[in-house]
């Protein structure tokens, strides 16, 4: 297992061919009744695949089609204190990156992100925000694309689409995730990252072994 991590882990940050990173994130998923999907406040499916060094995690996203449950107030530009480096599995991602400037007078809030058992906590800094977009990317299957640290950000998945990337977060600091609300909503938001159902779990990485091109059945603890 830990090998295994590595490899994706080296695969990522090279920036391998999609060959092979799509077989080492096959027989990492292989075990899926051993692994814990959560829900994402922005309604992507989270499994922690595990930690290459004590300061990496590696993940596996994967948006279901259909309606996915979101927080509320859905306010998806964000930053993270946190490098990313995503491979896209399968589908497609669209990736717009935000300018985000403190002013007393700015449209916007800014929220802290806190973590307490299995819930995201929303609270107000008080500080405002004028917020602009400044590009809009497409990133497409087979694709390995990178995201700085508190770079302010929103990724998106069409409902219609199917999609899955393999990520590696490093961490760059002790700060807390920042989210761009409304200033005149409400000054404290908790949202429960629940589980994802161990049935849809298996039938999601199913689909994306499929995709991978690496059908097999899911093996059993």
């Amino acid at each position: 297992m830990a090998d295994s991590l590595r490899d994706l882990r080296n695969a990522l940050v090279n920036k391998s061919p999609h060959s092979i990173i799509c077989s080492l994130v096959s027989r990492l998923a292989e075990r899926a009744d051993a692994l814990l999907g959560r829900i994402h406040p922005f309604g992507f499916i989270v499994v922690r695949l595990g930690s290459p060094a004590p300061d990496e995690t590696l993940r596996l996203h994967m948006w279901p089609t259909g309606a996915r449950t979101r927080q509320n107030p859905d306010w998806p530009i964000h930053s993270h204190p946190w490098h990313i480096t995503s491979h896209i599995l399968c589908g497609s991602q669209t990736a717009k990156l935000f300018s985000v400037r403190e002013e007393p007078k700015g449209e916007f809030m800014l929220f802290t992100v806190n973590y307490e058992d299995d819930s995201s906590i929303l609270a107000a800094t008080g500080k405002r925000v004028s917020c602009s977009l400044t590009s809009t990317e497409t990133y497409n299957r087979g694709v390995t694309y990178e995201l700085e640290v508190d770079r302010y950000h929103d990724v998106d998945v069409g409902p219609s689409t199917f999609a899955a990337t393999a990520v590696l977060t490093k961490q760059r600091g002790g700060a807390s995730p920042l989210v761009v609300g409304e200033v005149e909503r409400g000054s404290r938001f908790v949202f429960r990252r629940e589980e994802c159902s161990q049935e849809l779990l298996i039938e999601l990485i199913k689909r994306l072994q499929l995709e991978l091109g690496h059908p097999s059945e899911i093996q059993r603890t």
